[in-house]
């Protein structure tokens, strides 16, 4: 089997289980491994050989660890199939990187974001849905794809209701009233008077995307109107996920439980408690009253205990 063979094998297995985005990144890295090999066979790529690929790859340590990390996979799948007797790549080993911590915005840096709205673009309606997305994310903690492919009926009966792109996973919240003014004041995405007036065919119903053309497209360029906001903002390492992080450990902070945070972000128990269990000041002083609440209950019992004793004696 052929180097391109197998990869194509490879990612149409892959295609049921991954999201577009990521499997476009799977496809790139196989691609360039395609590429820097030429006319060598799969045979031909030994674990040497692979190394000397990622030592010509110009890219960042993080992204040298996931593509690693594909490669390894991308072998393991060739080594199941019988294609090779082992992997060359079970060993390779990935550069060491520590992705940065993604803390909790606090309450002053959210009010910055959405304060730098106002200051970004030449058009109120780039502004205005660069606000209700940001809404979005602080208040149901959405992914850029659930806030690009929101629907308008997604919210009826003061409750939001999406099924999430990525993992497919139904989420239930009560709408947040703020998110319910920002996204009854958006206007249709200006692509969609575009279409009308040429008379062409659209999927109508998003509040973000026109339904026309890809809806990656779409996100890419709501992620850009974000960037700048951000840029704005002036807030060290502000990024769309760290919403997430946010409502999370707010969560976590009023006493939710990390099943809470599993339910409200659509993911399960283990990744949440692996990437969502960050500390916050609520949080901290939360645990402290309850020490405290603890030390005082133990504290009467031990003074009774004591009592007891003296009156049995």
């Amino acid at each position: 089997m052929t180097l391109s063979t197998a990869s194509a094998a490879w990612l149409a297995s892959q295609s049921r289980y991954l999201a577009p985005g990521t499997l476009r990144n799977y496809t790139r890295i196989v691609r360039a491994l395609e590429v820097w090999a030429g006319k060598r066979s799969l045979l031909d790529l030994d674990k040497a050989a692979l190394q000397q690929f990622f030592a010509a790859r110009a890219v960042s340590q993080n992204t040298a660890h996931k593509e690693t990390q594909v490669v390894r996979s991308f072998f393991a799948f060739c080594e199941e199939a019988g294609c090779v007797a082992v992997s060359p790549a079970r060993s390779l080993k990935a550069p060491r990187f520590r992705p940065p911590e993604n803390k909790p915005y606090t309450q002053e840096e959210i009010i910055r974001i959405l304060a730098a709205v106002d200051t970004i673009g030449q058009h109120f309606y780039e502004r205005q849905r660069a606000r209700a997305a940001i809404l979005l994310m602080r208040h149901h903690a959405l992914r850029i794809s659930d806030v690009v492919l929101l629907r308008r009926d997604a919210i009826q009966d003061g409750r939001l209701r999406v099924i999430t792109q990525k993992t497919k996973t139904a989420i239930d919240h009560r709408a947040a009233p703020e998110v319910v003014e920002a996204l009854e004041r958006l206007p249709e995405p200006r692509s969609v008077e575009k279409v009308e007036k040429c008379g062409e065919a659209v999927e109508e119903g998003y509040f973000f995307w026109s339904g026309r053309g890809s809806w990656t497209s779409a996100a890419a360029n709501l992620s850009a109107t974000l960037r700048s906001v951000y840029r704005a903002s002036k807030v060290p390492g502000a990024h769309s996920h760290r919403f997430r992080h946010t409502r999370s450990s707010e969560i976590l902070a009023v006493g939710g439980s990390m099943a809470d945070v599993g339910l409200f972000l659509g993911i399960s128990v283990r990744i949440a408690e692996k990437h969502y269990c960050k500390w916050m000041i609520e949080r901290q002083q939360r645990i402290d009253d309850l020490m405290v609440r603890l030390s005082e209950d133990f504290g009467g019992r031990h003074v009774a205990a004591e009592g007891t004793r003296k009156d049995c004696s």
